[in-house]
């Protein structure tokens, strides 16, 4: 009797590894690919509304935005692209949004301070729209970092309108396990090309807040 049990037990668990086998493997195939179309949607579903503040151009020139809940350095109206080619041209680099596998290289300590990312900050459930880098060249665990949201206000006229903050950032190790680009206390000045920016580009407008 337990022979006969033991082989119908057996005989079930050998059935059973090909159906699950088979049940998970229908399963992935239709999360790869129902996911990458159900994506955008989704997402989008969570993007924050426009902001309901309008500024005439006249009004932002004069004023600004002034935003009490954040310090911005620059509000910048204009194309991001003619912002981004021109800083490239200057020696600033774009560094991609940092997704979880860069978060875990922060773990490994043979990345070089050129690889390690500088982690994503959001603005009011904004992420970045474009984050720029560049090295000290006196001191490779030294760079500069300029973040660019779009703003909490719009501009009556359809410009594009964006807030950045300049930080120099150093490399430090925290908790002995995770070495991180720190903020420095906001101390210095702005460099010479994000204050004459529009000067420089007749596309770009700007509004600057010294220290």
């Amino acid at each position: 009797m337990i022979g006969i049990a033991y082989r119908r037990r057996s005989e079930r668990a050998f059935w059973m590894r090909p159906l699950a086998w088979t049940f998970y493997g229908a399963f992935a195939l239709a999360a790869g690919w129902y996911a990458p179309r159900s994506a955008p949607q989704t997402l989008a579903r969570f993007q924050p509304p426009p902001p309901a503040r309008v500024l005439t151009l006249a009004d932002w020139r004069a004023h600004g935005i002034h935003d009490p809940r954040h310090r911005f350095d620059l509000e910048i109206a204009g194309p991001l692209d003619a912002l981004r080619q021109r800083l490239q041209a200057r020696g600033w680099q774009v560094q991609p949004a940092a997704d979880w596998l860069a978060v875990l290289g922060l773990l490994d300590d043979g990345l070089t301070p050129a690889q390690r990312p500088v982690l994503p900050l959001a603005l009011d459930a904004r992420p970045e729209a474009l984050l720029l880098r560049r090295a000290d060249p006196a001191d490779p665990a030294r760079i500069d970092v300029l973040r660019l949201w779009p703003a909490p206000a719009r501009l009556a006229d359809g410009t594009p309108l964006w807030v950045a903050r300049y930080d120099r950032m150093q490399l430090r190790r925290r908790l002995r396990l995770l070495t991180l680009w720190t903020p420095t206390p906001p101390a210095h000045a702005l460099p010479p090309e994000l204050t004459t920016l529009a000067t420089a580009d007749p596309r770009l407008q700007l509004v600057a807040h010294p220290r």
